[in-house]
């Protein structure tokens, strides 16, 4: 963990940035931001199905919590705050992929990955396991498949 006056103000670039990000954004998406002291959130709708509605929210805590199409990752450490601008501009572009891992036999879904790529040979992973740790031989014979975003902007 950064020391509380460090975070407070790589923090506080951090949300200039996405906030600007947000003011060029709202052409294309409906987008709703909320703080408190514990908090920062920023919720965005685009306005064109297929692309990727997405919330963020920022804890005072030093952890952020990342919703993509429905997909929640919470409670993550913030480790780099260079990623939360990425993370907006790649979903605003499209750049993000919701892949199920099944069973091959039985089409159980055993896995949700959501990957958005960054850049530079950067991705963010965000997973999901389904099948129960006991379960482990479903994972013997498997499939993949992905779905793609679509840009904000068209």
């Amino acid at each position: 963990m950064l020391p509380d006056d460090v975070f407070r103000e790589r923090l506080e670039s951090t949300l200039v940035e996405l906030e600007t990000w947000a003011e060029t954004t709202r052409h294309c998406a409906d987008i709703d931001i909320g703080a408190s002291p514990r908090y920062w959130r920023i919720e965005v709708v685009p306005h064109f199905s297929g692309a990727c509605p997405f919330a963020l929210m920022l804890s005072a805590n030093q952890t952020f919590t990342l919703e993509l199409a429905g997909e929640r990752h919470s409670d993550l450490p913030i480790e780099h705050f260079d990623l939360f601008p990425r993370l907006a501009r790649a979903v605003r572009v499209g750049n993000v992929e919701r892949i199920e891992t099944l069973n091959a036999l039985t089409k159980v879904l055993l896995m949700v990955e959501m990957r958005v790529s960054l850049g530079d040979n950067r991705d963010w992973i965000g997973q999901r396991r389904i099948v129960p740790q006991n379960l482990d031989v479903l994972l013997d014979s498997e499939e993949r498949t992905a779905h793609r975003f679509l840009a904000y902007e068209r």
